[in-house]
């Protein structure tokens, strides 16, 4: 029988084998810290420490305690996949579904400005590096949020050699749920990337990651997150009431899957009108943004598109009344 340290190394070098995402083991080192500090004397993995770490904890919401026991369950899959008898850990119910705060197009013409205004300091400055990867990669992360609908994360984890920018094309391989796919791009985005790849090749020669951080590792979703929140306040101005609805927990402000929202939006009022050529488009869609499937793209997008209602109807039928009801449970889609 393996000890959880010897569970926990061995679902690491799995998963890191086949290149899956390691984000989850940011919980998981929780999980096992936890073991380790509250039952110093247990070495190994038992079903009363599971549902004891996997309960829910005071002032959790059941959509952080879903994304919580989400990373735990896989763990006992991959356990049980090769022998174990754990049970899985039931998530609390989703938090109410919260519709997206949908980026306009004064203020996305507005961060671009921001973004193609990045501050660059001088040579021999502790922060020119710094300045010069935020100044080359932020105007393009930008735009290939909002022209290709493509995720953060996987813009993060997206690998110089999965860029093929000879037929512009991308190749995802670390989508949700582990989804790949190939994503086209736009004639003047794929320039666009063209010129990014050459002049960071020329900063940091022979990156592995399309996007490197200073460090020529994989950027971080947290520098994403400051360089959003910068970009979109230079010129965007939030009213005070609006900052305290924000403090409260209530968005104001646009997250950075807003521009992913808007290529979606976009592209399914966008439809044409004929069923057969609609229907078809609308399969690219979904498939393109990397949606499990066409009734996700359905769900998650049919009150965010005016003209989605009448088009969708269509093409759904009366199943389609069968879909919007399950909204709320479903709403981490992204």
């Amino acid at each position: 029988m393996k000890t959880i340290d010897e569970w926990y190394q061995d679902f690491r070098e799995y998963r890191e084998t086949y290149e899956l995402s390691t984000s989850l083991f940011r919980t998981l080192t929780t999980f096992k810290n936890w073991c380790h500090s509250s039952y110093p004397n247990e070495l190994f993995l038992t079903q009363e420490l599971i549902d004891e770490w996997g309960s829910l904890h005071e002032k959790e919401t059941g959509t952080t305690h879903a994304s919580r026991i989400a990373t735990l369950n896989s763990f006992l899959k991959y356990i049980n996949d090769r022998g174990g008898t754990f049970r899985l850990v039931e998530p609390e119910p989703m938090s109410p579904y919260n519709e997206p705060r949908c980026i306009t197009e004064d203020e996305f013409t507005n961060i671009l400005k921001a973004a193609d205004e990045i501050h660059i300091w001088p040579e021999g400055h502790r922060f020119h590096l710094n300045s010069m990867i935020a100044g080359l990669e932020m105007p393009v992360i930008l735009r290939l949020l909002f022209s290709s609908g493509v995720r953060i994360p996987e813009v993060r984890w997206l690998a110089r050699k999965d860029a093929d920018l000879q037929n512009g094309i991308l190749y995802i391989r670390k989508g949700k749920g582990y989804k790949e796919r190939i994503v086209a791009l736009h004639p003047q985005m794929n320039r666009l990337m063209i010129f990014y790849d050459l002049k960071m090749e020329e900063l940091i020669p022979n990156r592995v990651p399309f996007f490197p951080n200073v460090n020529g590792d994989f950027i971080g979703q947290h520098w994403i997150a400051l360089e959003w929140r910068q970009l979109f306040d230079k010129y965007n101005v939030i009213s005070e009431e609006k900052e305290k609805e924000e403090e409260g927990g209530k968005r104001t402000r646009p997250v950075q899957y807003s521009l992913r929202h808007k290529y979606i939006i976009e592209n399914i009022e966008k439809l044409p009108q004929d069923g057969y050529q609609r229907n078809i488009r609308l399969i690219a869609i979904s498939q393109s943004v990397g949606h499990v499937s066409i009734e996700n793209t359905i769900k998650y997008y049919y009150h965010l598109s005016p003209r989605s209602g009448d088009l969708l109807d269509a093409k759904m039928g009366k199943t389609f009344d069968n879909i919007i009801p399950d909204l709320e449970e479903d709403s981490n889609i992204q």
